[in-house]
C-alpha cells in the first residue's frame, strides 16, 4: 500500500501547542528542528517528521522514530527496509509519502513568482520551450519542476544527477536506463506537487490523507 500524507498552514501555532506536538517525537529530532530560525521551517520540519510517523503506524511500525542516511543523505529505515518514504515541504505545505510496494519521491512546491530565464540551463530545450510557450508559464515552470525534483528524490542521488539531464514532458521519464512513472495531485491550493514511482500508478491505489494539525 502506499499512502500520501499532506498538510497545509499559513500561522503558527502556540507555543504550548508547537511544544506539545515537538514532544510526540523522540528527543534527537528536538534540537534539529529547534535550529530552524524562521517559524515556517520549524513548522515544516515538524510537521513532516509527524506526517512520517502517523503514516508509520499504517504499516504497524510503532518503535521510536530512527533514521539513518544514504550515501547521498537520503533517510531511511534501518530496521523496516521493506518500507520507502519521501518527505517534502515548502513554506506553507508538507507532504510526505510512504509505501511497501514502491520506490518512491515526491516533491511540492508554492507558485510562486520566478525569472523563468534564470533557470534556461536546468531545463532540455523541449522543457524550455514548452514553458515559454504554456498559457501559463509559471505553473508549467512548477510543473516540470517538482517532475524533476521526485524523480531525484526517489532516485536518491538528488542533485547529484544534473536537472537538464532529465526529460520530464511525459509522464514515464527513463534516468539511466531506469524507468519512472510520474502522477501530479492537486491538493494543495496555490501548490504544484508529483509523485514519482518505480511501478505504474495503475496497479496500485495511492491513498492520500489530510491531516490537520
Amino acid at each position: 500500500m502506499t499512502y500520501l500524507l499532506f498538510t497545509a498552514f499559513d500561522q503558527p501555532l502556540s507555543q504550548d501547542k508547537f511544544q506539545m506536538l515537538l514532544n510526540q517525537l523522540p528527543i534527537a529530532y528536538h534540537e534539529k528542528i529547534m535550529r530552524y530560525m524562521m517559524w515556517q521551517d520549524k513548522h515544516a520540519s515538524l510537521y513532516g517528521k509527524l506526517l512520517l510517523q502517523k503514516g508509520l503506524k499504517k504499516f504497524n511500525y510503532t518503535k521510536p522514530l530512527q533514521l539513518e542516511y544514504s550515501q547521498y543523505s537520503r533517510p531511511y529505515l534501518p530496521d523496516f527496509s521493506n518500507l520507502d518514504f519521501n518527505i517534502s515541504h515548502t513554506k506553507k505545505a508538507v507532504a510526505c509519502v510512504i509505501s511497501d510496494k514502491r520506490r518512491v519521491g515526491v516533491d511540492v512546491e508554492e507558485l510562486s513568482d520566478i525569472n523563468i530565464a534564470d533557470f534556461e540551463r536546468q531545463w532540455t530545450e523541449a522543457e524550455y520551450r514548452s514553458i515559454c510557450q504554456s498559457q501559463d508559464s509559471k505553473k508549467e515552470f512548477f510543473n516540470y519542476w517538482t517532475k524533476k525534483e521526485a524523480i531525484l528524490k526517489a532516485d536518491g542521488r538528488g542533485l547529484n544527477i544534473p536537472l537538464n539531464s532529465i526529460d520530464v514532458t511525459d509522464s514515464k521519464v527513463i534516468v539511466e536506463e531506469k524507468l519512472w512513472y510520474l502522477k501530479p495531485y492537486n491538493l494543495i491550493e496555490n501548490h504544484v506537487l508529483h509523485l514519482c514511482s518505480d511501478i505504474s500508478f495503475d496497479k496500485e491505489e495511492v491513498i492520500a490523507e489530510l491531516v490537520t494539525f
